[in-house]
């Protein structure tokens, strides 16, 4: 078992290091203004949260209710210490990233929702003059 799941923890860090590239990548198309670069990411990066999740499904079915902390400890294994946690450090970072991106993406649509207001205000904030060329609300 020991064997076993040192090898799905090597194959959930490759999965999630390509994730982590992915988001990095839609990171820079968003600096770059690349919409269209933007749209042909997101099924890449569908395809990597699929994959990280089924390498989590299956290593969840291997350790059942057990953490993986756990089972490192109970095998005194190094190796498979290690990689625990490389994958850790490797999730935190995706996390950070997918959160720093879905905070530029935020500020972008407010952003762009206040700029459309501007020129083109809705008729709640249309204001128009009477006959003494004082603004009417």
């Amino acid at each position: 078992m020991n064997k076993v799941l040192n090898e799905l923890i090597l194959k959930e860090s490759s999965a999630l290091n390509d994730l982590l590239e992915l988001l990095e990548e839609q990171h820079q198309l968003y600096l770059d203004k690349d919409v269209f670069g933007l749209e042909g990411i997101i099924k890449k990066i569908e395809a990597a949260n699929i994959a990280v999740a089924k390498l989590e499904v299956e290593r969840r079915k291997l350790l059942g209710n057990k953490t993986m902390k756990d089972i490192a400890e109970k095998y005194n294994d190094e190796e498979l210490e290690k990689n625990i946690v490389f994958v850790k450090q490797i999730a935190e970072k995706a996390k950070f990233q997918n959160t720093t991106n879905q905070v530029l993406f935020k500020q972008g649509l407010i952003f762009t929702n206040k700029m459309l207001n501007i020129f083109s205000p809705g008729k709640n904030n249309a204001k128009t003059y009477n006959g003494y060329g004082k603004i009417r609300r």
